[in-house]
């Protein structure tokens, strides 16, 4: 019956009752390895949504700072000449 919620949580996208429903399976029968399996699926894809989720924070800040950097380059440092 666990599996089975893991299975359907994850299919859902909801990584942390889908952990924790693989988790209570591999607490009920430890020596299953088809509960582990999943529940290092369940793992897997929550590791790989985070790291989505951090990408296109980082391609933010990237594209941020590309844009700042430029801005700055536009602005003289210091004239030569007159004062």
């Amino acid at each position: 019956m666990q599996l089975l919620l893991a299975k359907s949580y994850l299919e859902l996208q909801q990584h942390d009752p889908a952990i924790k429903s693989a988790e209570n399976a591999v607490t009920i029968d430890p020596r299953n390895s088809i509960y582990h399996e999943w529940l290092g699926k369940a793992y897997g894809e929550k590791a790989d949504h985070a790291g989505l989720v951090l990408g296109d924070i980082v391609r933010e800040e990237d594209a941020q700072g590309i844009r700042d950097r430029s801005a700055t380059r536009r602005q003289p440092i210091f004239r030569r000449g007159r004062r």
